[in-house]
């Protein structure tokens, strides 16, 4: 059988870019709940009460934080991987315990996709400057219109 060469579609570097702007979006929230579930374990450890005393302002903050993550990998999904599964990702990611673990699958997603298309990807997302190292998708100087 003859080998075939892998035919994955390049995107435009637009498309590249929003993707790793979506991906450092998804980072920072990432950070964020990582930040305020940590920090919150951290008081309440040496506090005095109950735990659920200081649990309004944590249960807001996780839900709009939620809320960020859910558009941002929505957005990120509906490039990389099509309408269906950014709807799925998009309310997934609104869930409370769980939305951090799909905004980590988001951004895996994330670097897989850049790196397919040639964009070096570090842990806090793509360096933007390798996205306009990528060059045109079509070399349109030899047509001569």
């Amino acid at each position: 059988m003859p080998e075939f060469e892998d035919d994955k579609s390049r995107h435009s570097p637009e498309d590249l870019l929003r993707v790793a702007r979506y991906q450092r979006w998804v980072v920072a929230v990432m950070l964020a709940q990582l930040a305020l579930w940590g920090g919150y374990v951290l008081l309440s450890m040496g506090g005095r009460g109950d735990l659920r005393d200081g649990m309004k302002f944590p249960m807001i903050l996780t839900f709009i934080l939620g809320g960020v993550g859910a558009i941002y990998s929505f957005l990120l999904y509906w490039i990389a991987r099509g309408p269906i599964l950014a709807v799925m990702m998009g309310v997934a990611a609104l869930l409370p315990c769980m939305g951090l673990l799909v905004l980590l699958t988001v951004h895996g997603t994330a670097t897989t996709f850049l790196k397919e298309n040639g964009v070096r990807v570090g842990f806090f997302g793509a360096d933007l400057d390798s996205i306009s190292d990528t060059g045109p998708l079509y070399d349109d100087d030899d047509a001569d219109w």
